[in-house]
């Protein structure tokens, strides 16, 4: 398989990967749902923070939130990933039928969340001690465990592995690292060009209904951008791990 190739299967799992959102509109609620989910936890701990803040808590309470965070936006994007595999092969995704897989997985989901702070905390420490070198080591590094981590989900939710032979399953993301890379190199231009698009349009709107107004289109745009963002980005890994590493098929998509 040439290069070109795999660039046209980058494509068009991307491609396919917005007609998913019009298949089954359902897929654009995890998200909303799992982000006020997390709005009333962060309500929840501001109010019970400051016991612990009074009596030298500070730092329990903030790796307890950390990790609460954190697995409600691992649980949801399971969630996600599984009812993206209901589209896949034809059926009706249904939020119920996503939660109900997650928390079949919700012991690994603890330890994917676990790993994964503290990974994040050694790539922080390795940042702000070990100089230039370091700060370039922990970008390249903290940049494989961010792709490493979005397919682990897929592996841990569909392909029915615990989170320790998920981490090991990610032996055969080598056969995708052409379209990972397409993916990652496209995305970062893509919505850098949407970010500037936006700053001209606030910058219109601000002439003519007034700075405030420019200000609060330009937060909206932003927040929908985010939002659009993570949601391809959940979707196009979830259908890179059934399509390209599970080899399996996929209503509409096309691989060479």
């Amino acid at each position: 398989m040439g290069f070109f190739d795999r660039i046209s299967n980058s494509w068009n799992i991307f491609k396919i990967s917005f007609d998913f959102l019009k298949r089954d509109k359902s897929l654009m609620i995890v998200p909303v749902i799992g982000a006020l989910v997390i709005i009333a936890v962060l309500i929840l701990f501001f109010f019970f923070a400051l016991p612990f803040v009074q009596y030298g808590g500070g730092w329990l309470f903030v790796i307890l939130f950390l990790l609460i965070v954190n697995i409600i936006a691992v649980f949801f994007a399971a969630i996600q990933s599984w009812m993206v595999y209901e589209v896949a092969v034809g059926k009706d995704a249904t939020l119920s039928s996503g939660a109900k897989r997650a928390f079949n997985n919700l012991f690994d989901i603890v330890l994917f969340v676990i790993a994964s702070l503290v990974v994040g905390s050694v790539l922080r420490a390795v940042r702000e001690k070990g100089g230039v070198f370091g700060e370039i080591a922990s970008g390249v590094v903290g940049v494989f465990v961010g792709i490493a981590q979005k397919l682990i989900v897929p592996a841990m939710i569909i392909g029915e592995r615990n989170f320790w032979e998920s981490v090991k399953y990610l032996g055969k993301a080598v056969k995708a690292l052409p379209e990972i890379a397409v993916y990652e190199i496209g995305m970062g231009p893509l919505f850098f060009a949407a970010f500037l698009l936006n700053i001209a349009i606030a910058f219109l709107v601000a002439m003519i209904f007034g700075f405030l107004t420019g200000v609060i289109m330009f937060v909206v745009i932003l927040v929908l951008m985010i939002y659009l963002y993570s949601l391809i980005d959940q979707i196009y890994y979830t259908l890179l791990y059934i399509a390209v590493l599970e080899k399996k098929k996929v209503k509409g998509l096309k691989l060479r």
